[in-house]
């Protein structure tokens, strides 16, 4: 059996949600719950070109624990 999703991937989907919207606050909201829950410093972005960074890094680092846990 493989887990194909954690609640914390599903954060991450929902701060996408919010992106692909326009919302970045509740994006960055979403994704620094996310590294509170792991004791990391929180995040930001000025504009939607940063949040989109800051998610790609988030999801590839997210995914990449995934597969080493």
């Amino acid at each position: 059996d493989h887990l194909l999703a954690h609640g914390w991937d599903m954060r991450l989907i929902e701060a996408e949600n919010f992106l692909q919207q326009g919302q970045i606050g509740p994006m960055i909201d979403k994704v620094n719950h996310v590294r509170d829950a792991f004791g990391l410093d929180a995040v930001s972005a000025a504009n939607e070109t940063e949040a989109w960074e800051v998610l790609k890094w988030e999801k590839l680092v997210t995914n990449w624990l995934e597969a080493h846990l």
